[in-house]
């Protein structure tokens, strides 16, 4: 079962998000949200006035109006 983030899209997610380095990067190449490193291998996860959903091996994330 996947992870699911659900982000506002006006909205960013409350904390950072553990991920690994090649799943942000590809979170953020999607363009749905901006990655952005925070501390200790964690990043924050920020909408880009963008609706829609994508799923990266077994993290859902989905930006809703």
């Amino acid at each position: 079962m996947p992870t699911e983030i659900i982000l506002d899209e006006l909205r960013g997610y409350p904390g950072p998000v553990l991920l690994d380095r090649e799943v942000a990067a590809t979170l953020r190449d999607t363009g749905l949200v901006s990655v952005v490193p925070a501390h200790g291998g964690a990043w924050t996860i920020l909408p880009s006035g963008k609706v829609g959903a994508v799923q990266i091996d077994d993290l859902l994330v989905r930006v809703k109006p």
